[in-house]
């Protein structure tokens, strides 16, 4: 059926759309990245990425037959679910510090102007024994 094609080249658009935009909003250099206070724009990028995947996801499962991901992670013999997930969470957290190291190294001097005199204030008798 065309039309069930179509959709899922759509889904799959959108899915691209979202995760670029994730990456490119939440970066460090981003409008929503570290210190930005941008909260709402974080949650909610992150937000649309995880519906455009669940959206796709439920599309190819009607459609074309394919396992969802549960299933397809279960299926697997020998392996902990658990592990999976902990490796794919990693391997996004690994891209985050990745990100976050390039683009503050670019900035060190930024940073020290704006840390030094936030942490100024507090007495030396709260971190020294």
């Amino acid at each position: 059926a065309f039309e069930s094609n179509f959709e899922t080249l759509l889904d799959f658009f959108l899915l691209c759309w979202w995760f670029i935009a994730t990456c490119v909003q939440t970066g460090v250099r981003g409008i929503a990245g570290d210190g930005k206070e941008q909260y709402n724009i974080y949650a909610s990028t992150w937000f649309c990425t995880l519906s455009a995947l669940f959206t796709l996801e439920s599309k190819l499962t009607e459609s074309f037959g394919w396992p969802t991901i549960k299933i397809f992670v279960k299926s697997w013999p020998f392996r902990a679910p658990g592990w999976i997930a902990i490796f794919l969470s990693d391997f996004f957290l690994l891209f985050w510090y990745v990100d976050l190291y390039i683009n503050t190294a670019q900035n060190l001097d930024r940073v020290a102007d704006q840390l030094v005199p936030f942490y100024s204030d507090i007495p030396k008798s709260q971190y020294e024994w």
